[in-house]
């Protein structure tokens, strides 16, 4: 060529629009400027030619820069680059290839007519690139042993590597024939763009990895039980999961920018603001309290609030955030433990101020004053049974029953006589239209009416009647069980007085005929035994139940009722049992002397819980005996129900020594001694009740984050005094997402109560298992050294990963979990960081693929 200029490289500076001719190429750069020597056109040309490739590889480097720049879809991303290389310089041959498990995977390409989709990493020079990270370029006329191409008609080739933070993660491929010459430039080229791939690929990973975190922490937020939130320095809503809608009723997106102060009750307001207030200017730290919130309905629910303040790097705030837990239903449940004490303290006064009284007509006053306080109302009467038994008698009556005008009724008359007739109190919510109303009563007086009877060793002595004015107002089982209690006490205080009276009227008889006297005397003296016999009895009913009230336990209660029951009914042996919370079987928690009872038995099998009253057995009722009893039958015995609040909780069985058989002194007092032990049982259950609800958690029944802070924390504590370690594992199910988002929410809870039961089995006895919060569970090892609680670990991820689990008929699939194991060894470290190291444990865990055991290197 003239000039020297070499006509290869002449052609590899021009793009393919502008490439000439090679047979024609030297006449027109002569003819391009005759006056021009030809050494000095090709060097202008040749700079020309260099400063228009430098300009379109510079245009196609920022177009490259614009689409990374505003796209994160790699697939868009590798197609614009491909096509934009191929358009740009008339490429025809241009390929993108991702290494995926130890082959290279076609991304893009253009101009091939027979695709190679997936090439080894053991072939061709892409697969050295692949291997070695180096650039090659094969000019036309060049050997490389390593060359693979898929037809005959090409002749050059250029591949570079594409990097990820310095690994080789696939290769882009530029291929020729020899009508396009490839050359130092080209490699130049393909070298900057292999770059821009490199940081494309960077961005995507970090967004996915972003992306994957935020979803993960999304679904947390989204599936735990209480209300997380944030507040702003203004007190307004910028964060709340869906558990506020859960609870309040209010839609989320509604809620967030209003104010949180709206939404609590006006009476809270001023506590509640004072601690907000003392957040949000950072004066506190953290703070916990109780509230009351309004629900959508209208109506408020009672929320524990945990709140922390949010501070920035520079100490000031910005914010407080934290979770609001619903507790109403513990709220409900002390308010209600607290009424059963007020009614237990005004059954305690009742007693000792009808006991006082000894003239009738003051006892009966008396009776219906505390019976009118204990239910709020003024409105009641006592009726009596008249000596000869044949009609009850109105003996008191105050409010609207001052001036009944029929003061005599008969059996199974109205409402006194009916409960005279059935000895069970009668309730009749609407009395002017009951069926059974009587017409001595005028309309419009009365609206709901309660009767109870005046039991005195199981025979009626009258009836107290109460009644409310108010419409819609009627009587609860809570107040129809006091008023029986009521009713039982004043009873005997009723017989009491009567037998005072009694013999007060044979004093004065004595007095007015002294031939009379040895037998007055004698009558005297039976009466005033009798008073004295039921003075003592209802001192040891008071005894008993002041002792029952400071029981701290069902068992203490137990065992002190057998006790004070074998004082109370001398010769007698008795058992005490309740009925499990299945329902299946009755069984024995205390007796005393000899009772022939079985002491596990079906409800069903004593008459006493089959008809829910008192039940005697005797010779004339052999066809109603209990089937509990066992051994030689004997002649005689009772069964007292143990009801509260209208359920059953057992049974009181007594049978007398030998041939002797129970009177009917015995057999209420009994009766009276049932009532109360089975109200302080009620009582003692739902104080555990609310014990359980404070410590357990309700899906499965492990203890509550709650309960491992603390227990951890004596642990801790315990463990730096006699220098044994102590071992904590975070377990967290893997993917529980896709177990809700496949088979429900329902079967996500059957999961987590499987695990549960599970964790419960394996333990030791000196270990602990919780609910560490939604699909995380953790385990307390005290004493456990690094390598026994990774062992345990691993025993508890493989029984797990065996475990079947069926919901509704269908199997939920293979469980895995990951778990996060730190121990502690060393005096410095506490609990916190005891769990913040086996989170990073887990977090490991996860990071390693899941399904595995991590261990951090133990606390010192």
């Amino acid at each position: 060529m003239p000039g020297g200029v070499d006509q290869y490289m002449y052609d590899a500076l021009l793009p393919q629009s502008n490439r000439p001719d090679p047979v024609v190429s030297h006449e027109l750069i002569v003819a391009a400027d005759p006056g021009i020597e030809q050494p000095q056109q090709v060097e202008y040309h040749q700079r020309l030619l260099a400063a228009e490739r430098r300009a379109t590889e510079e245009t196609l480097l920022e177009a490259v820069r614009t689409v990374l720049a505003r796209e994160m879809d790699l697939t868009l991303v590798f197609r614009t680059i491909v096509e934009s290389i191929a358009h740009t310089f008339g490429y025809r041959h241009v390929s993108l290839f991702l290494i995926e498990d130890e082959q290279l995977v076609l991304q893009h390409q253009v101009g091939y007519h027979q695709v190679l989709n997936y090439i080894p990493l053991t072939t061709g020079i892409m697969g050295r690139v692949a291997r070695t990270g180096e650039a090659v370029l094969l000019e036309a006329g060049q050997f490389d042993p390593d060359v693979v191409w898929p037809f005959r008609e090409l002749v050059a080739e250029v591949c570079v590597p594409l990097h990820d933070e310095g690994e080789v993660v696939g290769v882009l491929n530029l291929e020729c024939t020899r009508e396009i010459a490839l050359g130092p430039a080209d490699l130049r080229l393909m070298s900057a763009l292999s770059e821009h791939v490199g940081i494309a690929l960077t961005r995507a990973r970090l967004y996915r990895a972003v992306h994957d975190s935020e979803a993960k922490y999304r679904t947390v937020i989204e599936q735990v039980k209480e209300v997380i939130f944030q507040v702003d320095t203004e007190g307004r809503w910028v964060l709340l999961n869906p558990a506020w809608t859960d609870i309040t009723g209010f839609a989320v997106a509604g809620s967030l920018g209003s104010a949180w102060e709206q939404h609590v009750h006006p009476d809270d307001r001023s506590h509640t603001l004072a601690a907000f207030q003392a957040l949000l200017t950072c004066t506190i730290e953290t703070r916990r309290f109780e509230t009351r919130f309004r629900t959508a309905a209208g109506s408020w629910r009672y929320l524990e609030v945990y709140a922390r303040a949010i501070v920035d790097a520079n100490g000031r705030g910005y914010g407080a955030a934290g979770t609001l837990n619903d507790i109403t239903d513990r709220k409900r449940a002390e308010t209600e433990l607290r009424r059963q004490n007020e009614y237990l303290a005004v059954l305690h006064a009742t007693t000792l101020a009808l006991m006082n009284r000894l003239d009738v007509a003051d006892l009966l006053a008396e009776i219906i004053t505390w019976a009118g306080q204990i239910v709020g109302t003024e409105h009641g009467f006592i009726s009596l049974v008249d000596a000869a038994g044949a009609t009850l008698e109105l003996k008191v009556g105050t409010g609207n029953f001052n001036d009944v005008s029929q003061q005599r009724l008969g059996l199974g008359e109205g409402m006194a006589g009916m409960v005279w007739q059935s000895r069970q109190p009668l309730v009749v919510p609407e009395y002017d239209v009951w069926s059974g109303r009587t017409s001595h009563i005028r309309p419009n007086r009365f609206h709901a009416v309660v009767v109870v009877p005046l039991l005195l060793r199981q025979q009626v002595m009258g009836v107290l009647g109460l009644a409310r004015i108010e419409p819609g107002q009627s009587f609860d089982a809570d107040e129809v069980d006091l008023l029986i209690r009521l009713a039982q006490l004043a009873t005997i205080a009723l017989d009491n007085a009567q037998l005072y009276s009694i013999a007060q009227q044979e004093l004065a008889e004595r007095k007015r005929a002294e031939q009379q006297v040895q037998q007055v005397n004698a009558q005297l003296k039976t009466h005033l035994v009798a008073v004295q016999q039921h003075s003592q009895e209802l001192r040891r009913l008071n005894e008993l139940h002041e002792l029952l009230q400071e029981c701290l336990s069902v068992q203490e209660a137990y065992t002190l009722s057998a006790t004070v029951l074998q004082q109370l009914l001398p010769a007698t042996s008795g058992m005490l049992a309740v009925i499990v919370p299945d329902q299946s079987h009755v069984h024995s928690v205390a007796s005393w002397g000899n009772p022939q009872t079985a002491l596990v038995f079906a409800p069903a099998q004593c008459w006493a819980l089959r008809l829910r009253r008192v039940h005697g057995l005797r010779d004339d009722h052999a066809d109603a005996r209990c089937q509990h009893l066992s051994g030689p039958l004997p002649e005689h015995a009772i069964c007292v129900p143990l009801m509260a609040r209208g359920t059953l909780l057992g049974v009181l069985h007594l049978q007398p020594y030998g041939a002797a058989s129970l009177n009917d002194a015995q057999a209420g007092l009994a009766q009276t001694a049932g009532s109360t032990i089975a109200l302080v049982l009620a009582n003692l259950d739902l104080q555990q009740t609310l014990r359980e609800q404070a410590t357990r958690d309700v899906l499965t029944g492990l203890f509550n984050r709650r309960y491992l802070e603390d227990a951890l924390e004596r642990e801790v504590r315990k463990a730096h005094r006699s220098g044994e370690p102590v071992a904590v594992l975070v377990v967290d199910v893997d993917h529980f997402k896709q177990v809700n988002d496949t088979y429900g929410h329902a079967a996500g809870d059957t999961l987590l109560r499987e695990l549960g039961g599970m964790l419960q089995a394996q333990i030791r006895g000196e270990d602990l298992a919780c609910r560490y919060g939604g699909e995380e569970f953790a385990m307390i090892l005290p004493g456990a050294v690094a390598e026994v609680a990774q062992q345990r670990a691993e025993q508890l991820r493989m029984g797990i990963k065996q475990l079947t689990v069926q919901h509704e008929g269908q199997r939920l699939g293979t469980i895995t979990i990951s778990v996060g194991v730190a121990v502690l060894t060393g005096s410095a470290a506490n609990s916190a960081r005891l769990v913040r190291e086996a989170d990073a444990a887990l977090y490991a865990a996860k990071h390693a693929g899941r399904d595995c055991v991590v261990l951090l290197e133990p606390l010192a």
